[in-house]
């Protein structure tokens, strides 16, 4: 497979769907498989970001950082090329404009 992408986990840090049903090395193992399938793919950690949140508590930058180590920490990652992905969702009622 020949990506230059790959969004392996999307709202990674809101939920854990994943971790609470196969494990706390769900995700870590996740990255490491699809690394294993595209290897030059950059692997991108995806969730909705702080920008449009300024106080959500699960996902500040800090979170994403923590959370991208972690992945990486685990045996065979760490030479995965990893990523953020931020889904930005702007609302125009509540005066806030396009996102460029």
């Amino acid at each position: 497979v020949r990506s230059i992408g790959w969004d392996v986990m999307n709202e990674h840090l809101h939920h854990n769907f994943f971790e609470k049903r196969l494990g706390k090395n769900a995700s870590s193992l996740f990255f490491n498989r699809v690394h294993n399938i595209a290897t030059n793919a950059v692997l991108f950690l995806h969730d909705f970001p702080p920008t449009d949140h300024v106080n959500d508590e699960y996902a500040p930058p800090v979170k994403y950082l923590r959370r991208m180590k972690k992945i990486q920490s685990f045996p065979g990652n760490s030479e995965i090329k990893m990523g953020i992905g931020l889904d930005v969702k702007r609302e125009r009622e509540k005066g806030v404009g396009p996102f460029y």
